[in-house]
């Protein structure tokens, strides 16, 4: 006898788009697990193996790398113009949806990956030509069965589907993941720097991305970042020098990244504030990373893509401190240092973040504007947690709204600058309409409320 489970949730993750059940058996069974196995050898069977190591839940996990590993793999294939040998009884992901892959750049929200069995035999190994990489099409029928209305029509087919892969629909704020890794998988021009530079699990790893034996110039391993070693500041200074815009962006990658430009900083005349704040808030979102139950997947898709679009700006700023106009000409007082951080903020606020909250859709601003204003913080996305410790909130008393670049210019700014910055009022529906001086500056009665937000 056997009862069937329906798998609808794995580790808080909604996988009802996999249809995937479990058959379980109440009595034992003795068999050769290769032969147990060849029945369920298709697409519409699903098998786990769970990872309960402790890194598993942080950052990139194994079950991420491999992925990712394995894309690689299929990468210097295509390029050598060989095959790849996969076996769909054992190979990585074969109807399991992994979310949240850092390659050529960009963030994966989801990655899918389907094999079919050129034998039946399971002893032999399956080849997939991978000088064969071309677009395809799902049908509607096709495309229904995945129960799933994030996934793309469009995916990546190798060797005339012997393996398929599935990616999310291009997002509102224009991620083509579908171009993003097609270009990558064909070595083409548009993710080349990504895959050159940045952090690598080791170096075996390194070799197979780059054909390098020994670490390049912008280059480290994970073990460099996690000891801060010369080996990893000297490559993120290099990144910066030469404004490598790109390779760096998972958040605990990037928090490491700021935390080092804040030393320096330190270590200069330069008074910049801007790191302070930023290095925080970062470091704050590092349970992002590798995905996380607290945090819905569209409001993870907002951060991503903030946290890189300003990452690479930062890299171009930071370039002119430490290389460019103002190495020999610090920021060595707070007036200038004051110009430089609102002018940082602004363009932030404006030009990297403005265009990603255009096209945000309606319900994702309100996840997001819950996060701010700090409401159901034990709620399915309460991150609210992760912001407690670092901003004030926005609702109360300001009635801020996270769509308002004005007042996510003037927030941060009061965080850095709460003595010297004065908030923009244009009028009386204006955050900080009555909580001002007659001189600018904000009350001290609300200034109480923002000190302990305040980046020293």
């Amino acid at each position: 006898m056997a009862r069937t489970l329906t798998v609808i949730d794995i580790n808080g993750e909604d996988v009802t788009h996999l249809n995937a059940s479990i058959d379980i058996l109440d009595e034992p069974v003795c068999m050769n697990l290769g032969v147990a196995f060849m029945p369920f050898m298709d697409e519409e069977f699903l098998f786990l193996k769970e990872d309960a190591s402790p890194d598993s839940t942080f950052g990139v996990n194994k079950v991420e790398t491999e992925l990712v590993k394995f894309l690689y793999q299929i990468r210097k294939k295509n390029r050598l113009k060989d095959s790849i040998e996969y076996d769909p009884y054992t190979n990585p992901y074969a109807l399991v949806t992994r979310s949240r892959i850092f390659i050529g750049g960009k963030i994966f929200s989801s990655i899918d990956v389907r094999y079919s069995k050129e034998y039946s035999d399971y002893t032999k190994k399956n080849k997939a030509n991978c000088s064969n990489i071309k677009k395809d099409t799902l049908s509607k029928a096709e495309l229904e069965k995945f129960n799933n209305k994030n996934i793309s029509s469009t995916y990546i087919s190798i060797d005339n589907g012997k393996i398929k892969i599935f990616l999310p629909k291009e997002t509102l704020i224009g991620v083509n993941y579908f171009e993003t890794l097609y270009d990558f998988l064909t070595n083409g021009s548009r993710t080349a720097e990504a895959v050159k530079y940045g952090e690598f699990p080791d170096l075996d790893f390194y070799e197979l991305a780059t054909g390098n034996t020994k670490l390049q110039n912008g280059c480290w391993l994970t073990k460099d970042r996690k000891s801060k070693n010369d080996t990893w500041k000297n490559a993120c200074m290099y990144i910066v020098e030469h404004k490598l815009q790109g390779v760096i962006a998972p958040f605990s990658q990037i928090a490491d990244f700021y935390g080092l430009l804040k030393e320096k900083v330190a270590q200069s005349k330069h008074k910049t504030r801007w790191l302070k704040g930023a290095y925080k808030l970062v470091d704050a979102l590092n349970i992002v990373d590798g995905g996380s139950a607290f945090v819905s997947n569209d409001v993870e898709i907002i951060l991503n893509e903030l946290n890189i679009g300003i990452c690479d700006y930062a890299i171009t700023q930071f370039y002119d401190l430490f290389y460019g106009k103002y190495k020999n000409s610090p920021l060595d007082t707070f007036d200038k240092a004051y110009k430089w951080d609102l002018s940082f903020v602004q363009h932030e606020q404006g030009s990297v973040a403005l265009p990603i909250y255009a096209k945000v859709s309606k319900n994702t601003i309100e996840k997001f504007q819950n996060m701010a204003d700090k409401d159901g913080q034990s709620g399915w996305h309460g991150a609210t947690g992760i912001f407690n410790r670092v901003t004030p909130e926005f609702d109360d008393p300001w009635n801020g709204k996270v769509t308002d670049p004005q007042f996510r210019i003037d927030l941060p700014m009061l965080m850095l600058w709460l003595d010297k910055h004065k908030p923009t009022i244009k009028d009386k529906n204006s955050p900080f309409y009555g909580k001002v001086d007659k001189n600018g500056y904000l009350l001290e009665k609300y200034k109480k409320i923002i000190r302990k937000y305040e980046a020293k």
